[in-house]
């Protein structure tokens, strides 16, 4: 069985990468590498990565996720964290890159902070959902960019 499992969602202009398991050496970090080298190849540099599901990371990990931040902002995007574990906080803590990243633990607050400016907001296209109610399809499928009322 797979030590990690990585998915990836389109929200707008932004990548939702959602990463289970664990962001270690050899695979883990190797894929996560690969993700973010394959989506920048396609011009997708804003990318939101969801750690709420990583059990466990190790120093490759780590150097792993400051390796992707520098190449998205090198590629002029933005790498952001979604609801990181309390464990992997710690150890960011310890090591002193949390501060490099922004970590945000609200879904929808972390898609907004993506340069869509202030006069604008995702909104969902249809305006019948609410972010609350809304399954995991149509939060990563059915929101655009939307100038604010």
């Amino acid at each position: 069985m797979s030590k990690f499992n990585l998915t990836a969602h389109q929200a707008g202009h932004v990548v939702l990468l959602d990463f289970e398991g664990m962001i270690t050496f050899g695979e883990g970090s190797v894929a996560l590498r690969q993700a973010i080298r394959h989506l920048i190849t396609e011009g997708r540099t804003n990318i939101l990565l969801s750690l709420a599901k990583v059990h466990a990371i190790d120093s490759a990990g780590l150097g792993e996720l400051v390796s992707a931040f520098v190449t998205v902002q090198r590629a002029g995007g933005q790498l952001k964290l979604l609801k990181v574990t309390e464990a992997v906080q710690d150890l960011m803590a310890l090591t002193k890159i949390l501060t490099v990243f922004e970590i945000y633990d609200d879904e929808l607050a972390a898609l907004n902070s993506f340069s869509l400016g202030d006069d604008y907001m995702l909104v969902p296209y249809d305006g019948e959902i609410s972010w609350a109610d809304a399954d995991e399809d149509e939060r990563m499928l059915n929101w655009t960019k939307m100038p604010v009322p």
